[in-house]
């Protein structure tokens, strides 16, 4: 990892169209940093002089939609649970006024499930019936713009993230015509190894190319997302009754190593940290694991001497559910058997010996199976 090996580019392409990335420090670590310029970029040539809705408070975090889009028309914010000036506290479905434009980041995901306020997780068709609901308050021809995670369809409890046939059932179940849907895929990449609005390196990417990015692995939180835009077209025709099956993946438990929140000694720019002294070299993030198969991956780099002992704990240490002694860099891929319920879950890497050395981990990725 390290944004190093791609240059240092301040822009990503959409349709061949380079837009800057975002730099501002709220929130971008996450997939903000593409969402917000494709939102802005989205108003700027469709939005001027036109009624706007945005699902979700997230623009006005980056300053005032009119200031980032001057001569959009008037814009109201829906927020169910956020109150901020200007925000409405209103759930989508009990809206009834229609809209030129429609905008939504990053919030379709998390409705009806546990998050933000939301108290306890509902029906996990939610965030297609909320899609539905945009449509049906668009104007005749007018658009919708909305933004979501997207690979391998996973349920996490707080969000879903979508895949292509939850995606697609947005016409087979829910009516929406398909001449009115577009679709956009973004992958990431790599970012930079830093916790305040790091560099990251996006692509515009075919929707297959998707199909088995995990939420939360290699990189923090989405590795790819899809940009839907809807067009208001004939009325929805949708079909309730027809079942679509679909499996939802486990969620990831432990993702990405650099954004999890471990103990760990200050690294440099491309995630190598000096362990000189005996001690954990780190530690965390104490997460409970229910009964339950795991897949367990760690790629581990050492440069300099070993031994170093990397360990999966419960109950702070006390348990060990898993060892093994390394001595040199090192690519692991095992299964993890929890009979019981285990609490205060650790990834530990001790080092005994006193001799320098440096480490690196680009992955470790602790995640559920069937």
């Amino acid at each position: 990892m390290g944004i190093f090996g791609y240059g240092m580019q301040s822009w990503f392409l959409w349709e061949q169209r380079p837009l800057l990335y975002n730099t501002h420090p709220y929130n971008n670590w996450s997939e903000r940093a593409v969402e917000v310029p494709l939102a802005v970029d989205f108003l700027k040539r469709h939005a001027t002089g036109k009624r706007i809705l945005e699902v979700g408070n997230v623009l006005s975090h980056y300053g005032p939609i009119s200031a980032q889009c001057p001569g959009v028309g008037q814009v109201d914010i829906i927020d169910k649970f956020e109150q901020q000036p200007g925000v409405i506290n209103i759930d989508l479905m009990d809206v009834s006024h229609s809209y030129d434009i429609i905008l939504s980041i990053s919030t379709m995901e998390h409705i009806g499930q546990q998050a933000y306020g939301e108290s306890k997780h509902g029906d996990l068709e939610a965030p297609l019936k909320a899609i539905a609901k945009v449509y049906d308050l668009l104007n005749p021809g007018g658009l919708a713009f909305i933004t979501v995670p997207f690979g391998r369809l996973t349920y996490l409890g707080w969000l879903i993230q979508f895949g292509s046939k939850y995606l697609a059932a947005l016409q087979t179940k829910f009516g929406i015509p398909r001449e009115s849907i577009r679709t956009w895929f973004f992958k990431k990449i790599d970012m930079e190894i830093k916790e305040t609005a790091p560099r990251q390196y996006w692509v515009q990417c075919k929707e297959d190319e998707l199909r088995d990015t995990l939420f939360g692995s290699p990189f923090v939180l989405a590795n790819g997302i899809a940009v839907i835009q809807l067009e208001k077209g004939r009325e929805r025709r949708p079909n309730e009754q027809l079942s679509v099956p679909l499996r939802y993946y486990p969620p990831v438990i432990i993702g990405e190593f650099y954004y999890t929140p471990f103990w760990k000694k200050a690294s440099d720019a491309l995630g190598w940290f000096s362990a000189s002294e005996a001690g954990f070299v780190f530690y965390g993030p104490y997460v409970t694991l229910r009964p339950q198969v795991y897949r367990f991956e760690v790629t581990l780099e050492v440069r300099g001497a070993g031994p170093l002992v990397l360990e999966v704990t419960s109950h702070s240490g006390n348990k060990v559910l898993w060892s093994r002694v390394l001595n040199s860099s090192e690519r692991i891929r095992d299964l993890l058997y929890v009979k019981e319920t285990e609490p205060r879950v650790e990834v530990r890497l001790f080092k005994p010996s006193a001799s320098p050395c440096q480490v690196r981990v680009p992955r470790l990725l602790l995640v559920e199976l069937f």
